[in-house]
């Protein structure tokens, strides 16, 4: 099938589900396209252990041709990761830089190793063999939030502005903390000989700082560069084809993507917005940005449900997969509830803070994404297993249930 036909019939499905879903069904789009793909694909899979294996066998091999770890990773991600921190108001994430900044780096490394610890331990009572730095790489994949899903949930019953740069800044510099994080992991799982502990900070600082760097020097140029164009569809498309270049620039030269594009995004939004661009092309750009954010979102989450199609289960990898999707939510409040506890004295009073920041700390396409990196295998196929229950468990429990949460925020 060629990569034309691909993407229509993605596109396609994507349009029929949306379209179901918000005449008839009104759940948050991105929930209501992953739960539809997925639903359809359990009913393939059973339709083939029925005899029928020529559907199964057709729409496992289309999911199969698509490279979800290269789509996501050196295409969407630039792309959703710029339009969210678009969002962010500097004045707020200033005023609650403390506990953002914990949570988004000292919680996210604690959250990688804990969950590796007992995941490790977990596994010898199964009796697999997983080295810990393999743990660490599903650690570090997990650890990081995906609040795509749950920050359009806050918008639409009208969450408190605080606690919403709260939630979506942490998850913005998570993400970039958690890529880099898994990075420096893989090279140690797969190094091919001893890895100094000097490397290994020399790569997670050249990946983060160097990350954070270049995002603000880009965002600085970029506002340069449009401030004397004048012409709104011209800064629309320049600031498109220029985060997608400035995404790939930064691949290229191994230092964090992620880490650049939530950077750039929060100067472009917030440094003489109103110099830089008209108040037209500023609403227009901010439409624009937020409709991509919402294509690519429906997309991503369309092929998350059908991904199930490739991920191998068996009654040992169930038993383990619930037992982690346990583990990652008490860890994930532990990491949250202790820092925030602790910086109650300097920090901004939000009800409910904790617990919305613990259940609403969904995973999503970045996770699985990660795990798919990694090279065929056995370790490859656990860590997959794993990482896709927690992200099916967080986006169709998690991401359903944590309007009420959201409510009492805001009493």
């Amino acid at each position: 099938m060629s990569l034309f036909n691909t993407v229509a019939i993605i596109l396609f499905i994507a349009m029929v589900i949306t379209y179901i879903n918000h005449r008839f069904i009104k759940l948050h789009t991105t929930i209501a396209t992953m739960a539809a793909a997925l639903i359809v694909s359990i009913i393939i899979s059973l339709l083939n252990h029925i005899g029928l294996h020529e559907y199964h066998h057709e729409v496992r091999e289309f999911v199969a041709h698509i490279d979800f770890h290269k789509l996501v990773m050196n295409f969407m991600l630039g792309l959703l990761l710029f339009a969210g921190s678009l969002t962010i108001d500097l004045t707020q994430l200033k005023q609650q830089r403390l506990e953002i900044g914990v949570l988004a780096f000292v919680s996210t490394i604690a959250s990688a190793f804990i969950i590796a610890t007992v995941l490790y331990y977990l596994l010898q009572l199964f009796g697999v063999p997983m080295g810990y730095a393999y743990c660490l790489l599903f650690g570090s994949l997990i650890s990081p939030t995906d609040p795509i899903a749950v920050l359009a949930i806050f918008k639409q019953v009208g969450a408190p502005k605080n606690l919403e740069t709260a939630v979506s800044a942490e998850a913005l510099f998570n993400d970039g903390v958690g890529v880099v994080l898994f990075i420096t992991a893989y090279h140690v799982a797969f190094g091919g000989g001893h890895v100094h502990a000097g490397d290994v900070i020399w790569l997670f600082c050249r990946e983060a700082i160097g990350g954070l760097i270049y995002g603000i020097v880009f965002g600085y140029i970029l506002c340069v560069l449009l401030r004397p164009l004048r012409d709104m569809k011209l800064e629309i498309m320049f600031s498109i084809i220029m985060v997608i270049a400035a995404y790939a620039l930064a691949q290229s030269i191994e230092i964090s993507g992620p880490l650049a594009m939530v950077a750039a995004g929060i100067f472009v939004a917030n440094f003489r917005r109103h110099e830089t661009l008209l108040p037209l092309s500023r609403h227009y750009m901010e439409n624009i940005w937020e409709m991509i954010d919402e294509i690519l979102n429906t997309v991503l989450f369309l092929l998350l449900g059908f991904e199930i199609l490739v991920v191998n289960y068996d009654w040992t990898k169930i038993i383990v997969s619930l037992c982690v999707i346990a583990l990652t939510l008490l860890v994930r409040y532990l990491v949250v509830a202790l820092p925030m506890t602790a910086l109650r004295p300097w920090r901004q009073k939000i009800p409910y803070a904790i617990s919305i920041l613990s259940w609403g700390g969904l995973r999503g396409g970045l996770a699985v994404a990660l795990a798919l990196a990694l090279p065929a295998g056995e370790i490859r196929s656990w860590i997959l297993a794993l990482t896709y229950a927690v992200v099916v468990f967080s986006i169709l429990v998690q991401g359903t249930t944590i309007k009420p949460l959201v409510r009492l925020s805001r009493r």
